[in-house]
């Protein structure tokens, strides 16, 4: 779907076997929040995303750059998450732009993200794929699967 996938989210009450979601969590202004509304809609999630780990990302780095410094901690799920303050410096405006929907976007640190995913019922997470010297920031690609309802 093109648009606002965390209003879709809401408006739909559907469930899903799988959801795909690369190169997505990133971009989003509330991301914790697109997660919960994510789980509460599938049982399965890929998910490629980039996240914040200040040892891969030391000051100094040029991957630091678009971050304002600011790092707000929201509580999504019952869950305190840390979410660090990034800006396109206004690229989003621009036609060609193919990021996020808001100049202002947040990353979240990458233990926030399973910890919240175990939370969400996620039980089953692998990661593959990690990258902490990825140019645009460390990442990494992971299946959730939440464990089969018992009947």
């Amino acid at each position: 779907m093109l648009g606002d996938i965390q209003s879709w989210l809401t408006e739909r009450d559907e469930t899903y076997d799988f959801a795909l979601a690369s190169g997505v969590l990133y971009h989003m202004a509330d991301p914790g929040e697109f997660l919960r509304l994510l789980a509460s809609r599938t049982k399965a999630v890929f998910i490629w995303t980039h996240f914040v780990l200040e040892d891969a990302m030391p000051e100094g780095d040029v991957r630091r750059l678009p971050f304002s410094g600011k790092v707000e901690t929201r509580m999504v799920d019952g869950v305190p998450v840390r979410y660090y303050e990034r800006s396109y410096h206004h690229a989003n405006a621009n036609a060609s732009f193919c990021g996020g929907m808001k100049d202002r976007h947040f990353w979240m640190h990458r233990d926030d993200i399973l910890m919240l995913l175990r939370k969400l019922g996620y039980s089953d997470i692998v990661i593959r794929d990690e990258n902490l010297n990825h140019p645009g920031g460390p990442s990494f690609s992971l299946l959730a699967r939440k464990a089969p309802d018992a009947s």
